[in-house]
């Protein structure tokens, strides 16, 4: 498990504004030997967090493809602004920090 006493400093910013709809999922590629970290901000108010210690996870295959590192539902039916940073712990043992990018998708 990471420590929540590392800083964190943001590489990468993707940033959406949603149409109207009551939900939203994040989809990526996760490979078991690198590591993701993401922070997901939701109209300004963090909302959740994905991390995916590469070394820890058992995953079947080295990849998973269109892997769900982000959902939301029962939102309002207004527009959203989704913002998804790539962060990356300084310090880590594993120097390899990546999101790949599949899909996102609301309703």
């Amino acid at each position: 498990m990471l420590s929540d006493s590392r800083p964190l400093t943001k590489l990468y910013t993707i940033h959406w504004c949603l149409p109207i709809g009551v939900a939203v999922w994040i989809f990526c590629t996760v490979h078991r030997e690198i590591q993701t970290n993401l922070t997901m901000t939701l109209d300004g108010v963090k909302s959740g967090t994905y991390q995916n210690d590469a070394y820890v996870l058992n995953f079947p295959n080295d990849t998973i493809y269109e892997h769900i590192v982000y959902s939301n539902a029962g939102l309002d039916n207004t527009q959203h602004t989704l913002i998804v940073t790539l962060d990356d712990l300084q310090d880590s043992d594993n120097p390899y920090n990546q999101m790949l990018f599949d899909a996102a998708k609301y309703s």
